[in-house]
C-alpha cells in the first residue's frame, strides 16, 4: 500500500474546540500551509480506474508520475457540492492526521470543475463488497474488522470528530492477500463536537446505518458511530441488515424500525454465532445513547480483543441465502439535510 507523502501537523486531543481551532483559520491560509508539500495538482498525476462513483463525488485511481505511487483521487463536483462541505471534509482529514486504520489526506486542491482530494490507497477494495462475495465473516476475523474500526474511532473521538457515515462501503482492505488492515474512509458527512462545539441536530448518514436519534432529530455525538460500528457487527456475522433481514423493505420502513428498535437474532444463523458477541451487539444497539456501549468498553471486550471470539462461522449454505439479499439492500445513500 502506497505511503502517504504529506508533512502531517500535530493537532491537540482536547475535543471539539481545540481541534476545531486549529483548522478553522481563513480557507485560503489553510490551504496555502496544507499545500506544503502538494505536488503540481491534477496534472501531477495520471489517472486510472474509477474505483468509485456517488451522486456528488468520483474516486479515482491515480499514480503520481514523479514516483509513480498508486493513491485514491477523489473528485467533488463544484456544481452539486458547496465549497463550505468540501472544506468541512478537508478540515477534518487534517485534524484527524495520521492514524493506521484511517485513510490519510495526502494532497488537495482544485480544477475547473471538482475539488480534488487525494488520499491513500486501499487496494483491497470494500469491506462491503467482500461480504457480499465472501458472505459472512468468521467471528474472529470480524472481531478484527470491529476492533480496528473502533481503534480509528477512539482516535476520532478523541480529536473531537464524529465520522457520522459508518457502514462497510467506507470501510477499505488495505490489501488484497493476506491479513489486510482496514482503512476507514469518506469524511464527507463528519463533523467536530465537543467544547464550544454546538452538537448536529441534522439528518445525516446512510438511513439503514442512521441511529435512533439522528432520525428523531436529536443532539449528535460519538455514540451515533457506535451504533453504526453495531449494524456493521451484525452484517459481517450474519451477511444480512438487521433491519432489513431479506432487503425487501423501502427507507422509510427501515427507519420506522430503527427507531423504535425492531430487530432480534431469530435467524438460524445466530445459532452459530457466540452469546458474547450477540451480547455486544445488543450493548451497541441499544436506543438510548447515554446507555450505549461506549468504545472505550468495546475496546476493552475479551470478543473484540479475540480471546473469545471463535474462529468459525455460519454455515456457507446458510450465509449464500442472505448474501444477496444484502447486495440489493445497501441501507441507501448517504444524505446530508444540513451541517
Amino acid at each position: 500500500m502506497a505511503s502517504a507523502a504529506w508533512r502531517l501537523l500535530r493537532w491537540p486531543l482536547a475535543p471539539g474546540g481545540a481541534a476545531l481551532a486549529a483548522v478553522t483559520a481563513p480557507w485560503g491560509r489553510r490551504q496555502e500551509a496544507a499545500c506544503e508539500g502538494c505536488h503540481g495538482g491534477l496534472a501531477a498525476y495520471d489517472l486510472g480506474a474509477t474505483l468509485g462513483r456517488g451522486a456528488f463525488a468520483t474516486v479515482r485511481l491515480a499514480t503520481r508520475r514523479e514516483t509513480g505511487e498508486a493513491f485514491a483521487l477523489k473528485l467533488v463536483s463544484k456544481a452539486r457540492t458547496p465549497q463550505d462541505l468540501h472544506q468541512n471534509e478537508v478540515q477534518v482529514l487534517r485534524a484527524a492526521g495520521s492514524h493506521r486504520h484511517i485513510a490519510k489526506l495526502v494532497d488537495h486542491f482544485e480544477s475547473e470543475r471538482a475539488w480534488a482530494v487525494v488520499l491513500e490507497f486501499a487496494a483491497g477494495g470494500e469491506v462491503f463488497e467482500h461480504i457480499c462475495e465472501q458472505g459472512a465473516y468468521s467471528e474472529r476475523t470480524a472481531a478484527t474488522v470491529v476492533r480496528q474500526v473502533a481503534e480509528a474511532l477512539r482516535h476520532l473521538h478523541a480529536r473531537g470528530i464524529v465520522h457520522r457515515d459508518l457502514k462497510p462501503e467506507n470501510l477499505l482492505l488495505s490489501s488484497r492477500e493476506g491479513p489486510a488492515n482496514v482503512l476507514l474512509c469518506d469524511f464527507g458527512l463528519a463533523r467536530f463536537v465537543g467544547l464550544g462545539v454546538d452538537p448536529p441536530t441534522c439528518r445525516a448518514g446512510t438511513p439503514g446505518y442512521m441511529a435512533p436519534e439522528v432520525l428523531t432529530a436529536g443532539p449528535v455525538g460519538p455514540q451515533v458511530d457506535v451504533w453504526s460500528l453495531g449494524v456493521i457487527m451484525f452484517i459481517l456475522l450474519s451477511g444480512y441488515h438487521p433491519f432489513n433481514p431479506d432487503g425487501s423493505l423501502d427507507e422509510a420502513s427501515v427507519e420506522r424500525k430503527i427507531v423504535s428498535g425492531q430487530w432480534d437474532f431469530n435467524s438460524e444463523i445466530w445459532g452459530c454465532v457466540s452469546n458474547e458477541a450477540r451480547e455486544l451487539i445488543k450493548q451497541m444497539l441499544h436506543p438510548d445513547p447515554a446507555c450505549r456501549m461506549k468504545i472505550s468498553k468495546l475496546l476493552e471486550s475479551p470478543w473484540v480483543t479475540g480471546d473469545q471470539a471463535a474462529a468459525g462461522g455460519p454455515a456457507s449454505d446458510l450465509h449464500d441465502v442472505r448474501r444477496g439479499r444484502l447486495r440489493r439492500d445497501r441501507g441507501g445513500r448517504s444524505t446530508s439535510s444540513a451541517s
